[in-house]
């Protein structure tokens, strides 16, 4: 198990002075085929739940982590590649399969309640143009998710009949967008190819966007090739997920400034959210020399939760 000390490095970006934080590798797994994508958890139990490239759902006990992640459940020939959580041990998952001259898009509902595992299709609703990677799930509330594709696209999911939406205003969304996270009553999103962070007020229950335009409220050379957003609890600061960099980076929406808690430390880290229990996790897919592994960060100003 790695310990790591972090600081902010790079000059000409905002550092807290004397701030550190602590990462801690917790588990590490080598297949190529288990490339994590995205992570959730399963309320307070310290369990958390991660997609992977595979067509894998794993479940790792992030508070005994004897024995390394658990396959829960397997799509065969679809890659993985978000989870959020709906309910009590209910999750949305996203799938994608290239069939032909294009990939098309799959929705699953992934049941923790029975005493055996169940994951089953609701819908193949859509198909994405060639090259587009899927981006993250954010829920606002049990039935209502959105999604979002690097090809510009952000997409309502009604998770109750399978079906996807779509709002006007949701046309703004530019090419490159693949972070998502929603904190009522704004949804957040990373466009990794502007290097921007932008949000927009949605309708709590429909998901219908206010009239309005998408917020840019932070633009930077550093969020460039950034992925995964984790919202703090505790103020506004936004942690955003960047592969390219091999870095996890801090954006502070008051004084709109990017600092960095880790560079080259964590293996292309593509997905990151603080757990109800506290502490910020961030699920990474490694290399050819380093496998898929999950981290946690001690952020040094969360309170206890």
């Amino acid at each position: 198990m790695r310990i790591s000390t972090l600081i902010p490095l790079l000059s000409g970006v905002s550092v807290a002075v004397g701030q550190y934080y602590e990462a801690r590798k917790l588990t590490e797994i080598q297949p190529s085929n288990t490339r994590f994508t995205d992570l959730a958890f399963r309320g307070e139990t310290g369990y958390i739940l991660l997609t992977a490239v595979g067509g894998t759902v794993h479940q790792f006990d992030s508070f005994h982590q004897h024995g390394g992640p658990q396959t829960l459940a397997t799509v065969v020939q679809q890659e993985l590649a978000g989870i959020v959580e709906l309910d009590t041990d209910r999750y949305g998952v996203t799938a994608w399969s290239q069939n032909g001259d294009a990939p098309t898009m799959s929705l699953y509902e992934l049941d923790l309640t029975e005493p055996a595992t169940a994951m089953w299709p609701i819908g193949s609703p859509n198909r994405t143009p060639v090259n587009i990677k899927l981006g993250g799930l954010a829920a606002i509330n049990s039935h209502i998710s959105f999604q979002v594709d690097t090809g510009a696209a952000l997409r309502g999911i009604n998770w109750a009949d399978g079906t996807l939406f779509k709002d006007p205003y949701f046309d703004q969304i530019q090419p490159g967008t693949i972070g998502i996270a929603y904190r009522a009553p704004n949804l957040y999103v990373t466009d990794a190819q502007a290097g921007t962070l932008k949000r927009v007020k949605v309708n709590e229950v429909t998901g219908a966007v206010f009239p309005s335009t998408f917020e840019t409220l932070v633009t930077s050379s550093f969020l460039k090739g950034c992925a995964g957003i984790a919202l703090s609890h505790w103020n506004e600061d936004i942690f955003v997920t960047n592969p390219t960099l091999g870095a996890i980076l801090r954006v502070n929406l008051q004084t709109k400034t990017v600092r960095f808690v880790s560079v080259n430390s964590i293996v292309k880290p593509v997905a990151a959210e603080f757990a109800p229990w506290g502490g910020l996790y961030v699920a990474a897919q490694g290399d050819n020399s380093v496998g898929s592994s999950v981290w946690s960060v001690k952020v040094p100003d969360e309170p206890a939760r």
